[in-house]
């Protein structure tokens, strides 16, 4: 059954002869801004001029949507997002500036971000906005050292853009990102210098994966915890891993189905312009997440490092840079990953072989453990 609601797009096509004075700036704003930071903008001239600078309606008359959507989790409704957003009174006059991208393969490292100055009903204001994980395999490979990393170059990259951009004016700032950009969007504003953080309004955290615990200080939390809003589907997963911290959240409605929820563009408004809430995430989602955290407090940092890095490897072999690439690689050569995993380094092969063991046993026994509480409920 199709669930009732408008998707981002409608959204933006809705209010769109509504300024930020009649509607003002919200969380589905930033939700649109953090979705239009997947534009591939290496391929305007933000990835030709330093410093260059555009309102959204100007880009849409540089560039074709088509050309800069191939980012975006959904290509088709992700170019209908470009082009409305740049035909809306709303959106349209909305300046982007100091766009920054960055991508390592040493470093492990995949940064990209872009700031929207948005006039509102309280002044200008500064919207910092983090790109999620692109479609290189650095980017997701930055992902899976989370899981025994603190402190990633992209976070450290987050800090100091959000700094740069905070010195520039005397503005209110919004910081916001989906996925990893919602990680970092949270990170940098932790982690930034006290006259910086005072200027903070909102932290806007679309369906991005926590932290390990020990991230963060007492003293860095103050000021900015009470401001994070962390955004999830209901069939949430990438949200809801390592995330221990206790910040106001609010589950979403999809149209999307189980995983393919963390697309931002499948996500639902209600007539008020607000998010459509749920209740609660779905069961299956549950019981996911649950398997994941039993599997991960079961394993030491050493052995998920050894786990991320041994398959990492394995997939270096096959010389493919991109999802998409190693995806078609897959498709004819599989036998061949999994054999450059049995010959390779013993140890690091006994390490993912075990690691996975384990996340078999930790998903039989969550599955029997949520047997066990249906059948006390009946």
């Amino acid at each position: 059954m199709r669930r009732r609601g408008d998707n981002v797009v409608q959204y933006v096509e809705r209010y769109a002869d509504s300024d930020f004075w009649r509607l003002p700036f919200g969380v589905v704003d930033g939700l649109v801004l953090s979705s239009l930071c997947y534009a591939d903008l290496e391929l305007t001239p933000f990835g030709k001029i330093d410093n260059f600078n555009c309102t959204i309606s100007e880009l849409g008359q540089l560039v074709n949507a088509g050309d800069i959507s191939r980012l975006m989790w959904n290509k088709v409704r992700g170019e209908q997002l470009l082009s409305v957003v740049a035909d809306s009174r709303r959106f349209g006059n909305i300046l982007m500036h100091h766009y920054r991208h960055s991508l390592d393969e040493a470093r492990q490292q995949q940064f990209t971000a872009i700031t929207y100055a948005v006039n509102t009903d309280i002044g200008r204001v500064d919207v910092v906005t983090f790109q999620g994980t692109d479609d290189t395999l650095t980017g997701w490979k930055e992902d899976f050292n989370m899981m025994f990393e603190r402190h990633l170059p992209a976070q450290r990259l987050a800090v100091k853009y959000l700094e740069e951009v905070a010195s520039l004016s005397d503005n209110k700032l919004v910081v916001t990102g989906h996925s990893k950009g919602g990680n970092l969007a949270v990170y940098a504003a932790m982690k930034c210098s006290r006259w910086a953080k005072k200027r903070i309004i909102h932290v806007y955290d679309y369906d991005g994966p926590g932290f390990l615990p020990g991230t963060f200080s007492a003293l860095e939390k103050v000021g900015v915890a009470g401001k994070v809003i962390k955004v999830i589907p209901e069939n949430a997963f990438f949200g809801l891993l390592l995330d221990g911290d206790s910040y106001r959240r609010l589950i979403v409605q999809s149209d999307g189905r189980s995983i393919f929820q963390h697309d931002p563009l499948t996500w639902l408004i209600d007539e008020a312009g607000n998010l459509k809430l749920a209740k609660d995430i779905s069961l299956s989602s549950k019981l996911t997440i649950r398997t994941i955290r039993r599997w991960l407090m079961n394993l030491s940092m050493e052995q998920r490092r050894e786990f991320v890095e041994g398959l990492y490897r394995a997939i270096a072999k096959t010389r493919q840079t991109t999802v998409p690439g190693l995806k078609h690689y897959l498709a004819t050569h599989f036998s061949e990953v999994v054999k450059n995993i049995r010959d390779g380094d013993p140890a690091v092969r006994q390490a993912i072989v075990d690691t996975l063991k384990l996340f078999i046993r930790s998903s039989i026994a969550e599955t029997a453990s949520s047997i066990r509480q249906a059948l006390r409920r009946r």
